[in-house]
């Protein structure tokens, strides 16, 4: 049975993966900016952080997984759609971390050491926060750190249906489910704060890496999700007035803000922009990416050619722009070659069963 009550489908003209991609292109900027001494001046810097990528992940991500879980009545086809989204490249990316290690004389003395089993492993899984201490002196300390939002992503997707689930047993199960997320973003941005407030204790370094501190991001999508229709309807009223809410708030009222109030009232009215621009503006999206959806890869490898670029002692500008066009050209195959062919096909599926759906 399909879960109607989560919200109606998203329409399928939308700009949702060009938002995704320039979400992935803040991360590389930032990362590779800050790690091959090519800082920004101080303005450009702060412009680069009022549309950080990662929160935009994840508010789209709730929003899109909420819709995939709605529209699919088989739980195991869900999970099975975000298994083959995740995994296959993510399995890539292993591959040429490994390459890359042995590449700069990193697996000499590893082979033997079970920690280094350990780490390959949980790259290949959903544990990626892990790197051992040998690996220190590889690049920019982490092999590829920015895999830390993995673990927290697939956390996101095992919670999302249990909510449902739970909801789905009571009498209303929409006002429930409704319920339980503003109940969860409560306690999501209680931890957040205490992050901030803690930030470099052991303690909050911990807390970082799981789903608590970033649940109230992912939360605000699916809330989206079921409030759509309103709030498509609300940004198409006129499709610039968000966008523009948000840039005279970024870069006029939020300096003299709290830190916590200004992140709380930023990524609500980020999140309202980035509505905005992906249903109430002329789709593009295809348009200009024509159905590629290069943003997954340029996040997992943009950090491998940053490491790269760090061991062969490169630095400044041009050393970014070198890092952004090898990054882009690892995900335009990791697309066709690697995610592509994932998402077309599936593991559920015989060969005669496949064939006869691409012929429908």
């Amino acid at each position: 049975m399909e879960r109607y009550w989560l919200g109606d489908r998203l329409p399928k003209d939308n700009n949702f993966d060009l938002i995704r991609l320039f979400a992935a292109v803040e991360v590389v900027v930032y990362h590779a900016t800050h790690h091959l001494h090519a800082t920004l001046p101080a303005w450009g810097d702060y412009a680069l952080q009022q549309f950080r990528g990662v929160p935009i992940f994840f508010f789209i991500s709730g929003l899109l997984v909420t819709s995939s879980l709605a529209g699919r009545g088989n739980v195991v086809k869900y999970f099975e759609r975000r298994a083959r989204r995740v995994l296959p490249a993510l399995w890539v990316a292993g591959g040429l971390a490994l390459v890359l290690l042995g590449a700069f004389g990193q697996l000499s003395d590893q082979l033997s050491s079970p920690k280094f089993w350990l780490w390959l492993g949980s790259q290949l899984t959903v544990f990626q926060v892990y790197n051992p201490a040998s690996f220190r002196d590889f690049g920019v300390g982490v092999v590829n750190g920015s895999l830390w939002t993995i673990p927290v992503e697939i956390s996101f997707y095992l919670v999302l249906p249990a909510a449902v689930l739970l909801s789905s047993w009571s009498k209303q199960p929409r006002l429930t489910f409704i319920a339980m997320v503003l109940v969860a973003m409560a306690f999501s941005f209680v931890a957040y704060a205490f992050v901030v407030i803690e930030a470099g204790s052991l303690p909050a370094r911990l807390v970082k890496i799981t789903l608590l501190p970033h649940l109230w991001l992912f939360a605000l999508g699916v809330l989206a999700f079921v409030y759509f229709g309103t709030l498509a309807a609300i940004v198409r009223w006129w499709p610039p007035l968000f966008p523009a809410i948000y840039l005279i708030y970024a870069f006029g009222l939020r300096p003299f803000l709290p830190e916590l109030v200004a992140e709380l009232l930023g990524q609500g009215l980020l999140s309202m922009a980035v509505l905005a621009v992906a249903v109430a503006i002329p789709p593009i999206s295809d348009r200009l990416l024509r159905g590629q959806d290069f943003s997954y890869g340029v996040y997992l490898f943009h950090m491998l050619v940053v490491n790269a670029a760090v061991e062969l002692g490169l630095g400044g500008v041009p050393t970014v722009l070198v890092v952004v066009a090898v990054t882009f050209a690892l995900a335009g195959l990791s697309w066709k070659y690697v995610e592509k062919p994932a998402l077309a096909g599936s593991f559920m599926r015989t060969r005669v069963e496949a064939e006869i759906a691409g012929h429908n």
